[in-house]
Formats: C-alpha cells, sequence, structure tokens
C-alpha cells in the first residue's frame, strides 16, 4: 500500500533539511489529517501485518496533476499568462521544495515495486524561495509572451510554515531515486501546456 503524505506533517521545521525522523507538528487542518493518516496506517501494520510505504510529499506542480490554480507553481503561471501581477504572501523569502508531478510518479512506482514492511520517504524535488519562483516565472512568461509581468507582496498567510527543504538521503539510498525536473524546466512545461489551451 502506499499513502500519499504531505511535507505539512512536519509544521515548522526544527532543522534543515527535514529527515524522516524530524518530529511531527503540522501547523494546519491539511497537516492534522495527513498525519492521522499516517498513524492509520502504522497501526494497520503493526496489528494486521499491512505493507506499506508513506510517501511525504513536497511542493507537486506540473501537467495532467489537476486543474486546481491555486498552489504556487500553477497559480504564478494562470497569473502571468493573464498579464496580472504575481502575487506572493509576505517578502517572498520563504521556501519550498518543489517537486514535479513526474518526480512523484517515479517515487511511487519505485516504492510499488521496491518497498516492504514498513517505510516512510520523503520526496522532494528542488527547494527554492518563493521569490525566486516568481523570478523564474516572469522571465518565462516573458520569453513566452513578450510581456512583461510584475510581482505584488500581500501580509503573510497565518498557519503556513516560513522554509522547508527535503532530506530524501533514505529514499536514494534505499530506492535510488533521483528528482530529474528543475523548477524552472517544470514552468517552461507548464507555460507551453497553458498556451495550448490548459483550462482557465
Amino acid at each position: 500500500m502506499i499513502f500519499a503524505s504531505s511535507a505539512a506533517v512536519y509544521g515548522a521545521p526544527r532543522y534543515l533539511p527535514v529527515d524522516e525522523e524530524h518530529p511531527l507538528k503540522p501547523l494546519n487542518l491539511y497537516g492534522v489529517t495527513k498525519m492521522a493518516g499516517e498513524r492509520l496506517v502504522e497501526a494497520y501494520h503493526e496489528n494486521h501485518g499491512l505493507e506499506a510505504v508513506i510517501l511525504r510529499f513536497g511542493n507537486v506542480y506540473g501537467v495532467g496533476l489537476y486543474t486546481r490554480w491555486d498552489t504556487v507553481i500553477p497559480k504564478f503561471v494562470r497569473q502571468g499568462l493573464r498579464g496580472e501581477p504575481l502575487t506572493i504572501y509576505g517578502d517572498g523569502h520563504s521556501s519550498r521544495d518543489f517537486v514535479h508531478v513526474e518526480d512523484i510518479v517515479e517515487a511511487t512506482i519505485l516504492a510499488l515495486r521496491h518497498g516492504g514492511g514498513f517505510e516512510t520517504y520523503n520526496i522532494g524535488g528542488e527547494p527554492m524561495e518563493v521569490g525566486e519562483v516568481a523570478e523564474i516565472v516572469c522571465e518565462e512568461v516573458e520569453a513566452a509572451t513578450g510581456r512583461r509581468v510584475e510581482v505584488t507582496h500581500l501580509p503573510p498567510r497565518i498557519g503556513e510554515t516560513k522554509r522547508i527543504e527535503y532530506d530524501i538521503t533514505r529514499i536514494r539510498e534505499h530506492l535510488n531515486y533521483k528528482p530529474r525536473w528543475s523548477v524552472r524546466r517544470g514552468v517552461r512545461q507548464l507555460i507551453d501546456y497553458a498556451l495550448k489551451g490548459w483550462s482557465s
């Protein structure tokens, strides 16, 4: 069994990069529900012998993932292509571990093929500050459309982690996982897909 969890279970990191042994102290309801799911899976393993792998995903993005636009990279791409300023909550120095959906698929397949017993893995990609992501989106939108894109800042949102970076040593050593997608490459792919008619 694969259980899709999230970096949200860690809450505010006590150290970086965050490994799988980091204490779990989620800051929002989403993180709490993911932590509860992990505990249920662990209980079934201990009481009924369920073989399971928990995958704690970073900030997932990419073509084919879903049509929601409210996560960082898809939101920025949409705003930029509409000629709207990119909206950053806070000063832009908060960071996320951005992982492309194709890297998520690869990690999940590896876990299905080689996972056994009970194990937990972080699935990260490229750690980056939100402000840096905005710069990349501005550059790539301008390259694709010829239009300059501005950035605007709003007050930070309550209950969000300031910084997160995954230690993926365990899955790299156990399953030979290696993320292949850079944020810039993923942004270019999203822009190309959007210009070809991605849902508005």
